[in-house]
């Protein structure tokens, strides 16, 4: 049996001067030599690492490079910065995202946004979300989350993954970690799948409290995936 099952580009992400691929895998297919046949770096960081971990990186970089064909760019490898974000080619705006069987990528050229990153997340279960929601979300954005789903622990997922989507977007311009308390989903529109989520204080000289950003939404084969977007030419 294959590693990888199916490669497809995802629907959320299919928006103008985006390009981005979905890669379903299947874990216990994973061996090492995969990376040489992908043509893929084997990063030193994970020489020690679990097979999952191993896995599902490989899955990860793999939908990189083939998001990265859709735009020219040919044998690159995304390696792993110093705080393990991707190192992407100087021109290009890009993310990754993975679970324990599909990796997702998202790639687009630098003039076409300013901030992107995506996020997928399976959907938590009622004990997981109630132990994790007070750092999540407020009870003010329960109310808003309400719109999406009166099951909390699906919109506790969407709020986690709408956080991480936002994290990866502004990584490159704040540079640092910051909470999922420091931006609130102010705003949810169920028809659309957008949700609008603001900052509660200053990340950088540039990423300012009440700065707002939007996140595109969709919930699919229990996961939720979220994309953050920011001066996109076609939003």
């Amino acid at each position: 049996m294959a590693f990888i099952k199916q490669v497809e580009p995802p629907t959320l992400y299919q928006r103008g001067g985006l390009n981005s691929i979905a890669v379903k895998f299947d874990l216990q297919e994973y061996r090492q030599e995969l990376f040489e046949e992908f043509n893929i770096d084997f990063p030193e960081s994970l020489q020690n690492a679990v097979n999952k971990r191993k896995a599902e990186f490989l899955a990860g970089r793999y939908a990189a490079k083939l998001a990265l064909e859709q735009v020219g760019i040919t044998g690159f490898t995304v390696n792993i910065g110093e705080n393990r974000q991707p190192l992407w080619p100087s021109d290009i705006r890009g993310s990754i995202t993975h679970t324990n069987d599909l990796a997702c990528c998202v790639v687009t050229k630098k003039e076409h946004c300013s901030a992107l990153g995506l996020d997928t997340e399976n959907l938590l279960n009622e004990k997981t979300a109630n132990d994790i929601a007070k750092n999540i979300v407020t009870e003010k954005e329960r109310l808003v989350l309400e719109r999406y789903s009166t099951i909390f622990s699906e919109s506790c997922t969407l709020a986690f993954s709408a956080k991480e989507s936002l994290f990866k977007a502004l990584y490159d311009e704040v540079g640092q970690y910051f909470d999922f308390l420091d931006a609130e989903i102010t705003d949810l529109c169920s028809t659309t799948n957008k949700m609008t989520l603001t900052l509660l204080k200053d990340l950088s000289p540039s990423i300012k409290k009440d700065m707002s950003y939007h996140c595109f939404y969709e919930t699919l084969e229990g996961k939720a995936h979220t994309l953050t977007i920011e001066k996109h030419l076609n939003l």
